[in-house]
């Protein structure tokens, strides 16, 4: 069971959600995926925004941003995260005003070690 702020209709610890499409490790074709940032840095991705159990999950304080793709003009940025071996995550949005609004909420989340390149 979650709560739902009437409101906004997301989660009560959801500071934002919504569509983006990411890579995986292993398949690296763009997927659409439902993401959901929580309050303690939690980063989860969803089937979509009805799916109840999320399909994978990184915790930002073990995660390195690196935006020089989008700052060169591409329509994406990469998430670096695993303890043994680097793995990434290239996300991208619909649009770059979408994408931009993910950039700024995450660079502005207090999550203590989220990294930036």
């Amino acid at each position: 069971l979650v709560e739902v702020n009437i409101k906004t209709g997301m989660p009560n610890n959801s500071t934002k959600e919504g569509y983006l499409e990411k890579t995986g490790y292993f398949n690296t074709a763009y997927k659409k995926r439902f993401f959901r940032l929580f309050e303690d840095g939690k980063l989860q991705y969803f089937e979509d925004e009805k799916s109840d159990k999320a399909n994978g999950e990184l915790d930002l304080k073990n995660t390195v941003m690196n935006t020089v793709p989008y700052e060169n003009g591409e329509n994406h940025f990469i998430l670096e995260f695993g303890k043994l071996t680097t793995r990434e995550m290239r996300i991208k949005a619909k649009t770059q005003e979408d994408l931009k609004e993910w950039l700024e909420t995450l660079k502005s989340h207090k999550s203590n070690g989220f990294r930036w390149k």
